[in-house]
């Protein structure tokens, strides 16, 4: 005997969940369609932000000179004449305070400072030749019967003062760098100046170039 009933029921079933699988289809769809504008107005963002950002101002933008301009004894900066004058060689003694009459100039220039430790093997192997080659000069013009030579007396007491510091610990060796570059707006102006603190460096037996 046949249930019309149930065979109703199971019929609306199968199309109830025809709709639904056909709405599921239709919200994976949606769906899809929202992602792809989605991405396409994120592409849109993104291209007029780096249209914005290539139209600002960036920090290097502000700070970098308008043009530079390499000469054999100076350097031209934008408007800006410069040059850079650093320290060869020192005396034996100098004074505290040395530094003072060219930090106080009234002029525009800037001070580096640079300090290299070395490692004492290193120089204790090279004063130990130093000290060869000067005790053998040494030897040389007193067998020949010349006059004593104060220089190198003098340097030979350093360098043995300095061995015996550096092995004992006492002193470290260091490398040291010093420049000073001048600013001017005229290339005269930049070579008085230059004039003027390489004399104040040759007054205290600083070699500069």
């Amino acid at each position: 005997m046949l249930n019309f009933k149930q065979a109703n029921q199971e019929s609306d079933q199968k199309k109830a969940g025809a709709k639904k699988g056909v709405f599921v289809v239709d919200n994976k769809i949606q769906v899809s369609a929202q992602i792809e504008e989605n991405v396409d107005l994120t592409k849109e963002i993104i291209g007029e932000e780096i249209a914005y950002r290539r139209g600002i101002l960036s920090v290097r933008d502000l700070i970098a000179p308008s043009s530079l301009k390499v000469n054999p004894t100076f350097m031209q900066l934008g408007k800006k004449f410069l040059r850079t004058v650093f320290v060869v060689s020192y005396p034996r003694y100098i004074g505290v305070g040395w530094f003072a009459p060219i930090i106080n100039l009234n002029y525009t220039f800037d001070i580096s400072m640079f300090f290299y430790p070395v490692k004492s093997a290193l120089i204790l192997k090279q004063l130990k030749n130093r000290v060869g080659n000067l005790e053998a000069q040494i030897i040389s013009d007193s067998d020949k019967g010349a006059p004593r030579d104060p220089l190198r007396e003098t340097a030979l007491r350093d360098i043995e003062y300095l061995r015996d510091s550096l092995t004992q610990g006492t002193e470290k060796f260091f490398q040291f760098a010093l420049y000073v570059t001048i600013y001017s707006e005229s290339a005269e102006e930049l070579d008085r100046l230059s004039d003027q603190i390489e004399d104040i460096f040759g007054s205290r037996l600083v070699y500069s170039k």
